[in-house]
């Protein structure tokens, strides 16, 4: 059940900025989401549009799951401890 993953510009250049840091780690994490996008993440709400929160790792992502579309998309992603 792998999903097509798809990051925001604005996320890229966070996780691109901390590539010799954590945001390796954080990559894996999303990979291993776009692969079971059904995980629940070590915290989660949704919203209204049906964007999940949730903190994966040491960060608070917002990500949106297509399953008719089987797309996995980051919308943001932050420190958790700066929410």
């Amino acid at each position: 059940m792998e999903y097509e993953v798809f990051i925001s510009a604005e996320c890229l250049d966070f996780l691109l900025a901390r590539v010799n840091e954590e945001g390796t780690r954080l990559i894996f994490e999303i990979q291993q989401l776009g692969k079971n996008p059904i995980r629940e993440p070590d915290f989660a709400n949704s919203d209204s549009f049906g964007e999940i929160n949730g903190v994966i790792v040491d960060y608070y992502a917002v990500y949106r799951v297509d399953h008719a579309a089987k797309m996995l998309m980051i919308l943001d992603v932050t420190y958790a401890d700066q929410i």
